[in-house]
């Protein structure tokens, strides 16, 4: 439901959803425009718990129409946008109706809709206040298994160059799966070693997690061996307290 202001106001424009939608997207899908296209100027933001969107104009609005324009890419919590429902597609998806890979690697999609995403999604290294997801699969660098040896599978092949598959198959067959792969070595990022073993504290703290329990994972190298010593060094995880 939309709540139009009057013309000549300052007032913000309102609109209100049926569900929360994904805050992030709804920071920067939604543009009002004059009845010409021309975008109005002004600020947006979230409202009601991610129901709702208030636009307050920085000049005065004028009469006649206007427009709000919505990004296809707005999405509410369970994925699905104004273009396509999510839960559908993954009906479609589990009937076998088209190709996991094709889904994934988002070839059903329109390209015009496909960009780069801004570097706090998906960091490898940095842990800010900005950053929107952490990615530690398959990486030497997992900040719970410092020091444990390295127990993932490496990316065994490499387009075009054969020779490393042989050797890769070779170190396999000679030395086991996780043969001669090392160590995990210190994250680079000491925030990211603290916002794990802070929410692990808390989880002690909590008895979500027992002490038990985490000796009986480190005997097995799930958790790093030094990790109980290292939870009674980290201090409790405060709102804003990332270094940017």
């Amino acid at each position: 439901m939309v709540t139009p202001p009057s013309a000549g106001s300052l007032d913000a424009l309102r609109v209100a959803f049926d569900r929360p939608l994904d805050r992030a997207l709804l920071e920067h899908c939604l543009v009002v425009t004059r009845g010409d296209g021309e975008v109005v100027g002004g600020v947006g933001a979230p409202l009601d718990g991610d129901s709702g969107w208030r636009f307050a104009p920085s000049t005065r609005w004028s009469a006649g129409s206007h427009a709000l324009v919505v990004d296809g890419m707005l999405e509410d919590l369970a994925g699905n946008s104004v273009t396509r429902v999510f839960d559908r597609e993954l009906d479609d998806l589990f009937a076998h109706r088209f190709d996991y890979v094709d889904w994934v690697e988002l070839k059903r999609e329109n390209r015009s809709t496909i960009g780069f995403l801004e570097p706090e999604w998906n960091d490898f290294d940095r842990l800010t206040p900005a950053t929107k997801l952490i990615h530690n699969t398959k990486r030497r660098t997992q900040p719970w298994k410092t020091g444990l040896k390295v127990d993932y599978y490496p990316v065994d092949t490499v387009k075009y160059f054969r020779p490393w598959i042989w050797l890769m198959a070779a170190r396999r067959k000679l030395f086991g799966n996780y043969g001669l792969l090392g160590h995990y070595q210190p994250h680079p990022d000491p925030n990211q070693e603290h916002f794990f073993f802070g929410l692990l504290r808390e989880c002690l703290d909590q008895g979500i997690v027992t002490e038990a329990l985490l000796r009986e994972h480190m005997k097995r190298d799930y958790i790093r061996h030094d990790a109980l010593a290292l939870l009674q060094r980290t201090a409790p995880l405060q709102v804003g307290s990332l270094a940017a």
